[in-house]
């Protein structure tokens, strides 16, 4: 199997400026675990689900994901 069989053709994409929150629910709402952040055509990073402080990842998605 190749990467292009499996891969997402409709990413969706996190811009730099957008908030946590916003990203959270992008994420929420195509059940994805990670989510690139492109700025001028360019992937500039990735937002995923693994937190670099779990408290304060709990704290968000507490905010920005419907129970």
């Amino acid at each position: 199997m190749r990467v292009s069989e499996a891969m997402t053709r409709d990413v969706r994409i996190a811009h730099p400026d957008q908030s946590i929150q916003d990203a959270a629910k992008m994420m929420s709402d195509v059940d994805a675990g990670v989510l690139p952040v492109g700025e001028n055509d360019q992937l500039v990073g990735m937002i995923t689900d693994r937190p670099r402080s779990g408290l304060a990842w709990s704290r968000i998605r507490t905010c920005a994901m419907p129970a």
